[in-house]
């Protein structure tokens, strides 16, 4: 094994890079793994709602000013957005370099499905939106929402495409 060169420090180098920390994850990488795969969790559990309800949340948000929205509706919406944002931008935060091994064929999965992912829920609206276009009526809310949405459905393809990446590394 490399010896360090005599001005470097132990405290010097970062946690995931010293000797007694390669191979095995021991604590500090363990509870990363695991907080990752905890907020990728709950942005898949919002990803899931988002889609049980998405015929319905987009022709709610889209069916003009007058029309009242179901409760469930924005509900779902709303935590859809929230799981996923929140779950997203922690992840981010906390978790800058992810690493958990080398697996290229879980890697091609997870990078599908985070493509598979945002084009449904482009779909979604493209359907709703090109074919009742002339009968919109937009409310600046529910275009805020729906925006919302999407952007919700884009952080949780690019969340499913870092961890496509790191998977793809050896």
């Amino acid at each position: 094994m490399k010896e360090l060169p005599p001005t470097a420090s132990t405290e010097e180098i970062p946690a995931a890079f010293r000797p007694e920390r390669r191979g095995r994850p021991g604590g500090a990488q363990w509870a990363e793994r695991w907080l990752y795969y905890t907020l990728l969790s709950i942005q898949t559990a919002g990803s899931g709602l988002f889609f049980s309800y998405g015929t319905p949340i987009y022709r709610q948000l889209l069916a003009g000013s007058k029309a009242r929205l179901e409760v469930d509706v924005i509900l779902a919406s709303v935590a859809s957005i929230a799981l996923i944002q929140i779950a997203y931008w922690t992840a981010w935060r906390r978790i800058p370099r992810l690493r958990c091994g080398y697996h290229p064929l879980l890697g091609h999965v997870a990078q599908f499905v985070g493509r598979l992912s945002f084009t449904l829920a482009g779909g979604f609206f493209s359907t709703v939106f090109i074919v009742r276009f002339q009968q919109l009526d937009f409310s600046t809310w529910r275009v805020v929402l729906l925006i919302a949405l999407l952007f919700s459905a884009y952080c949780y393809s690019q969340e499913l495409d870092r961890f496509a990446a790191a998977l793809k590394s050896p």
